[in-house]
């Protein structure tokens, strides 16, 4: 598989936009085109900023002897255990009890030799079923322990024993482990301090019939650039059923926030005087929660409107702003790690250093609300009168923090028409034109498209019975512009993969920035004959586009 990927990727040289090799990257896993990896690295040993422990890396091969798929973190715990003093041993034992470790299957003889003496040091030491201390208090338990001087070892058994690495389909898993495996570590080994201890003891604390979806949600819990990835992944047909649903649920699953606390932070945010200016009231619960934003339903009188309308509030999560700069920072390293040691990771030609560039340009400008707010007011300009297509309006008592807009009445696009078959396809076709056919035939200068368009993002329009077959484009954070000059390379270059044109092929990946500059004679003059008419079949696309005169001959 990854052989078979990096000779396909390897025959092709693009100079893509920002944005733009994240995007075809991500698709290609969700195709199942290019083997999946979820991880993000942090700092070596020898870049590392401060004089904490760090993980050394790469992890030998011979590591993926011992720890194989569905290996929990039991052989990792028992060498913790023998570094502790006892007091430290203790606690660690009561997590090792709430975890379920003590009724866990080993998958070897070491493993079951290793689950014996766990066994036997619980019943000596008289450890009760359940934590006799909260969360809070267990973190103040062990910030006062030396396990910072164990970090390496610990941050190993948070992954293991998270199980994330069995997400990773078993085909791919011989090529894509070591990355996945170095990758989460180095995440992992890059949180601060604060962040680590908690994730620790939120997966320790997480009852022992937790299913193994529910342990890779809490893995990812409030770590945004993870999340995010799991979108990407969660439509992958190779994913383990139980999984896919995990994932999916990061698209609007997510609940780190309660009504009260988002509605608070709001009205300080906004003002009360506006407030009560707009007669503004929020529902007591969250509508929706995202990785990095969070929905809250309100009613209120809009500034240059007369009655009560509904309306949606959109803000990044407070953590958001205070965690996404540290994992922004993660990834710099990880493109770092992977590009230093490429040919131990057997990475052939994907240029991973600029798809986490793109990520984290991607991301940071997901918490621009600003940016955001004006994508939106551009967008619902260029889809305005739009039969197929809905951009919900933004009103003008929205902050730098804060969006307020129009409610659409709407369902997520897979959920359209259940058990319908007809017309499930009808809105797939509908959904397929809007997001690819409308953008490159468009025939306004410059089209732009939806940046992330995920199923929480893209919704079904149920309240317009004229049009039942509208669609709603919400969260505007990321949107990309596609000029007709990259719109019309792009139907040339997929016409010579159609037609095995070798020539076609090699002169579309330069033409965008040549016919940009005003440099490729031979398609002066042709824009306004290009927005003449729309073909439906591939070889009436030659047709089409040979008589109107683009460069064909160079």
């Amino acid at each position: 598989m990854h052989s078979t990927s990096s000779n396909r990727l390897s025959g092709f040289r693009f100079r893509l936009r920002p944005g733009k090799r994240a995007f075809i990257f991500a698709a290609a896993i969700l195709i199942g085109f290019t083997p999946v990896h979820a991880g993000a690295y942090a700092a070596s040993q020898e870049s590392a900023p401060d004089n904490r422990k760090h993980p050394s890396l790469p992890t030998p091969r011979t590591h993926y002897d011992t720890f194989k798929r569905g290996t929990t973190g039991l052989p990792l715990l028992m060498a913790l255990l023998k570094e502790f003093e006892p007091d430290t041993q203790q606690i660690l034992l009561q997590f090792a009890v709430v975890a379920g470790l003590q009724d866990a299957h080993p998958a070897s003889e070491a493993a079951a030799a290793d689950l014996k003496e766990l066994q036997k040091m619980i019943a000596a030491a008289g450890i009760p079923k359940q934590l006799p201390f909260t969360k809070e208090q267990a973190i103040a338990v062990l910030k006062k322990t030396r396990w910072a001087e164990h970090r390496p070892i610990l941050i190993e058994l948070i992954l293991h024993q998270s199980g994330v690495l069995d997400v990773i389909p078993e085909k791919w898993g011989a090529v894509w482990g070591p990355i996945v495996h170095d990758g989460m570590i180095i995440f992992i080994d890059g949180l601060s301090d604060d962040r680590l201890l908690d994730k620790m003891v939120s997966l320790a604390m997480l009852p022992p019939n937790t299913s193994r979806g529910d342990y890779l949600k809490e893995f990812v819990s409030k770590m945004p650039v993870l999340q995010k990835v799991g979108q990407i992944l969660a439509r992958n047909p190779d994913l383990a059923p139980e999984y896919q649903k995990a994932l999916q649920d990061l698209e609007n699953g997510i609940r780190t926030m309660t009504g009260p606390e988002l509605s608070k932070f709001i009205a300080s945010d906004i003002g009360k005087q506006e407030i009560d200016r707009y007669q503004m009231q929020f529902s007591d619960k969250l509508f929706s929660e995202a990785s990095v934003g969070a929905v809250i339903r309100a009613t209120g009188i809009p500034p240059g409107t007369t009655g009560r309308r509904q309306m949606i509030c959109k803000v990044v999560k407070p953590y958001v702003l205070v965690d996404m700069p540290q994992d922004l920072a993660i990834l710099d390293v990880l493109a770092e790690h992977f590009t230093k040691y490429h040919d131990f990771y057997e990475f052939g030609s994907v240029p991973l250093a600029d798809i986490f560039k793109d990520i984290q340009a991607a991301l940071t400008n997901e918490i621009n609300i600003v940016d955001e707010q004006k994508n939106f007011i551009r967008a619902r300009e260029y889809y305005k009168g739009s039969k197929k297509v809905v951009v919900p309006e933004i009103y003008p008592i929205s902050t730098k923090h804060v969006t307020v807009m129009e409610f659409v009445e709407g369902e997520k696009i897979t959920s359209a028409f259940p058990g319908d078959a007809g017309k499930r396809s009808t809105m797939a076709q509908q959904l397929s034109e809007v997001m690819t056919g409308d953008v490159l035939f468009s025939k306004k200068p410059e089209a732009i498209f939806h940046g992330d368009p995920h199923p929480g993002n893209v919704l079904h329009l149920t309240s317009d019975p004229a049009y039942p077959y509208k669609i709603a484009l919400i969260d505007w954070g990321l949107m990309g512009d596609f000029p007709r000059a990259d719109r019309m390379a792009m139907v040339q270059l997929f016409l010579g993969v159609l037609l095995k044109d070798a020539k076609r092929q090699r002169r579309n990946t330069k033409r965008p920035r040549q016919m940009a500059e005003g440099r490729c004679s031979h398609c002066r003059g042709t824009q306004t004959q290009t927005r003449r008419g729309r073909l439906r079949r591939p070889f009436e696309f030659g047709h089409w586009l040979d008589r109107a005169e683009l460069c064909d001959e160079r």
